[in-house]
C-alpha cells in the first residue's frame, strides 16, 4: 500500500484520507463495536485495503482478539508482523488496544515518508522535535541546541531503547 510501491506517489489528500479512514476503523474496533473491544494485533499496510477512491478498509482479522474490555489478556506467543509490534507486547505478551495504536503510528510514518522507518526511537524523537518546532506559540519553540541533543543523539544510536520497526531488507 505505502512503501515499496512502484506506482506514482500518493498525493497528500489521498494519504490523509487513508490515515483518517484507518483511524476511524481502528477506533470502531476499540471503542464503538457493540460486542466489546477488538484488538487487531496485526495492523500493517498489507492489512489495509484501499478502494479506488482511497477509502481504507481494515482487513485480516486472523489473529485479532475480542473482549468486553480492551485489556484482553497475555499470551506467551507474540503474534503479529515484526516492525509493527509494540515493545510492551513483545516483552510481556499483554494484549491491549495500545498494540494497535503503536502499529498505526508506524503506518502513519510510512504514509508521511513512503518508507519503512528503521528505528522507532529515532522517528519518535524526530516527530516530537517537528511538533515542537512547528508550535504556534513562538515562545514554546525549543532552541536548536535541544534539537541537536535530542535528535542527533538518536541518529547516532545513543538510546538503549531499540526499535522493533523493520528496515527495508
Amino acid at each position: 500500500m505505502i512503501s515499496g510501491n512502484k506506482r506514482a506517489p500518493l498525493d497528500w489528500n489521498s494519504r490523509m484520507k487513508i490515515a483518517i479512514g484507518t483511524a476511524r476503523g481502528v477506533r470502531y474496533l476499540h471503542e464503538d463495536c457493540r460486542m466489546g473491544c477488538v484488538v487487531h494485533r496485526d495492523m500493517r499496510p498489507n492489512n489495509i485495503l484501499v478502494t479506488h477512491d482511497f477509502e481504507p478498509l481494515v482487513a485480516d482479522f486472523g489473529v485479532a482478539r475480542w473482549h468486553t474490555e480492551c485489556n484482553i489478556s497475555s499470551e506467551e506467543r507474540v503474534i503479529g508482523t515484526s516492525g509493527y509490534l509494540a515493545s510492551e507486547y513483545i516483552n510481556s505478551g499483554k494484549i491491549t488496544e495500545t498494540v494497535d495504536v503503536f502499529a498505526f503510528g508506524v503506518i502513519l510514518l510510512e504514509l508521511m515518508t513512503e518508507q519503512l522507518p528503521e528505528f522507532a526511537y529515532q522517528l519518535q524523537a524526530m516527530g516530537l522535535a517537528t511538533s515542537l518546532c512547528l508550535h504556534q506559540d513562538p515562545k514554546t519553540r525549543p532552541p536548536m541546541s535541544k534539537y541537536n541533543k535530542d535528535v542527533e543523539g538518536k541518529t547516532r544510536g545513543d538510546s538503549d531503547e531499540r526499535s522493533h520497526v523493520p528496515s527495508k531488507s
